[in-house]
């Protein structure tokens, strides 16, 4: 005869009837381990739910700010973009990241605020993100959290690098998430670099 708990789990328990039926089929001691291993079951949904729950949720573009009447210009890698009138946000106005921007440390932090939004605290937001939320398949983060391979701009020269192959995001303790198409690191770019920005969603 087929244990009652291990019944139980096979076939699912859809109506309070059926687990009544169970129940009352069984004796004490056999009662007290089926409602026993039922509460674990349902302690370690309710857990694993809340753990999801309290994983940090990025918001599904890059953030970026109105760039109406900004001037343009032609960085020294013959790429043509705008620049805002502090000279510390430049956007794209040309290729597969047409109207994607890159911020300093400075102007990341100023125009999300001004906008209501959050920057990820740290690195570690993403790093958190791809183990609880994805169990560490990178590619997985990469696609349904639509990551922007916008390159970076160096504050020297003021060219614009890596377009295409990778990204670099700010957060707001001036830190930044490096990431290529096949991995990722921890970065400190400095704050003077041109650098994606991701901004968490509202609670």
């Amino acid at each position: 005869m087929v244990s009652p708990i291990k019944w139980s789990f096979e076939k699912k328990i859809k109506t309070e009837k059926q687990a009544k039926s169970i129940v009352n089929t069984i004796d004490e001691q056999e009662r007290k381990k089926l409602f026993d291993a039922l509460n674990k079951k349902i302690w370690t949904k309710a857990e694993k739910k809340e753990t999801i729950e309290k994983i940090p949720k990025l918001e599904k573009e890059n953030f970026r700010i109105d760039s109406t009447n900004w001037k343009e210009i032609t960085d020294p890698n013959w790429v043509k973009v705008k620049e805002n009138p502090e000279g510390d946000v430049r956007e794209y106005l040309e290729g597969n990241y047409k109207w994607e921007q890159l911020f300093t440390d400075e102007s990341a932090k100023r125009e999300a605020n001004k906008a209501g939004k959050k920057l990820p605290a740290s690195w570690t937001t993403y790093r958190d993100i791809i183990e609880k939320k994805y169990k560490w398949n990178y590619q997985n983060f990469l696609k349904w959290e639509k990551m922007i391979f916008a390159g970076w701009r160096t504050p020297n020269d003021e060219e614009f690098e890596d377009i295409d192959n990778m990204f670099d995001l700010r957060c707001a303790d001036g830190s930044n998430f490096y990431g290529h198409k096949d991995e990722w690191y921890d970065d400190e770019s400095g704050e003077y670099y041109g650098l994606s920005v991701r901004c968490l969603k509202s609670a």
